[in-house]
């Protein structure tokens, strides 16, 4: 299994379903693993805790939006964990955060894994 010994990572977790499961599969890669299912306890990780990179599902509400550009402001990728619509674009420079939490997802068996939206 991949080693993410380096990685503090951020779950956002708003309908209280994955976050256990994921947060499961990071401790086992040995990341640092918080969940969040609220973007205010979210928001007050990443400005209290270093965070390397954030999962959370995708959405374009004000919430979702002014926490994205919370994340943009202090460079944290995001993964969504959920589909984006098809106008969006799915192709983007990608971070070693994100490289690394993919290698991890990719190693899974189905359930959780084939829910998170591979960018």
């Amino acid at each position: 299994m991949t080693n993410l010994s380096d990685l503090n990572v951020l779950i956002v977790d708003l309908s209280g379903l994955d976050g256990s499961e994921l947060r499961k599969m990071f401790v086992n890669a040995c990341a640092i693993t918080h969940v969040a299912e609220s973007y205010a306890t979210a928001t007050t990780l990443i400005e209290t805790t270093k965070i390397d990179a954030v999962l959370m599902p995708f959405a374009t509400d004000g919430q979702t939006i002014t926490f994205c550009k919370a994340l943009s402001e202090k460079n944290i990728p995001c993964i969504f964990t959920s589909e984006p619509p098809p106008r969006y674009s799915k192709r983007r420079p990608m971070s070693e955060a994100i490289v690394a939490i993919q290698a991890v997802l990719a190693q899974q068996p189905q359930g959780v894994s084939s829910r998170v939206a591979h960018h």
